[in-house]
């Protein structure tokens, strides 16, 4: 909690184009980088892999999924919202609210 500000838990799941395997690493940093610029507070990051997409997204058939728990004042969500769809190496994105700080985030296997 930051000067009496409370934060609420959410979860982000993301993906980035199956080519882009040597990006994962920089994806995950460019998305905590965001959420902490944004006075939020990472709380669990998880790669979930490579999988097939059911459908093409931006011309991709696949593609790397991430998973990240944070903490953020519910105030500045839609310009975290906003800042993420700027970004180009993401092909789709879903911020939600999360109930605990427990990860919903499944790992592939």
């Amino acid at each position: 909690m930051l000067l009496g500000i409370i934060l609420k838990n959410y979860e982000i799941v993301w993906i980035i184009g199956g080519d882009s395997e040597n990006l994962t690493d920089e994806s995950i940093k460019k998305m905590e980088e965001t959420i902490i610029s944004s006075n939020g507070e990472v709380v669990n990051v998880e790669s979930m892999g490579k999988r097939s997409l059911a459908y093409p997204i931006k011309k991709n058939n696949e593609g790397i999924y991430f998973c990240i728990n944070f903490q953020i004042a519910e105030n500045k969500v839609k310009d975290l919202e906003s800042t993420i769809s700027l970004d180009q190496s993401i092909i789709r994105f879903l911020l939600v609210k999360s109930i605990s700080r427990r990860s919903k985030c499944k790992s592939k296997g």
